[in-house]
């Protein structure tokens, strides 16, 4: 009787030893299954947030063709008032602009540069047909209150020293108050420029 009891107790270990193994399997306690979500190679975020340093968002590009419109200006303003016949019809002055500057001694800027072309387009120039910039002036446009002190200029450009369809240019400074911001140019031998705004 004492055998059979002993080999009843053996069959009861062995069964209590399957009965844990498949436990502790189940639980995935012996061999545990892979976390992928914390694999080194796992892409976690293919979109970080811009707190994390990094933006995934692309940066913004300036269209190439995009055109960025400048304050308007004689420089940039081809109107016909802006270009007027000279020594009948023998030449264009063009202004390239006018614009106020500081006084080179005082400080002030009550002075005001005006920058033209001169264009010859006829043949038959003589060296008569001069343009004398000091002896150039302006005036109000309202108020037609003149301007004609020159505080410096490029003095005298001969219409028969250039060549046909070929210009030069020159500049010449005038005082003019503060308070003045439209003028009408008056060059000798050229049609006047009206209403000219003073930029700067």
């Amino acid at each position: 009787m004492s055998g059979i009891a002993l080999v009843f107790s053996t069959l009861a270990l062995l069964m209590s030893g399957a009965v844990l193994y498949l436990d502790l399997t189940t639980r995935g306690v012996l061999y545990p299954q892979a976390n992928l979500s914390e694999d080194p190679t796992h892409d976690k975020d293919k979109n970080p947030s811009p707190l994390g340093g990094i933006s995934s968002e692309p940066t913004a590009v300036p269209d190439s063709n995009t055109v960025i419109e400048a304050p308007q200006s004689v420089s940039e303003s081809k109107a016909d008032e802006f270009i007027q016949p000279a020594f009948n019809s023998k030449a264009t002055v063009e202004l390239i602009s006018v614009k106020r500057i500081k006084h080179p001694e005082k400080g002030t800027r009550n002075i005001v540069n005006v920058r033209l072309r001169f264009r010859r387009l006829a043949e038959n120039a003589t060296k008569n047909e001069t343009f004398d910039l000091s002896d150039t002036q302006a005036r109000h446009s309202e108020t037609n209150e003149v301007y004609k002190q020159i505080i410096n200029s490029t003095g005298l450009i001969t219409l028969q020293t250039l060549p046909l369809n070929a210009s030069a240019e020159g500049y010449f400074w005038l005082e003019i108050p503060e308070r003045t911001t439209t003028i009408d140019i008056v060059i000798p031998k050229t049609e006047m420029f009206r209403n000219v705004p003073i930029t700067g």
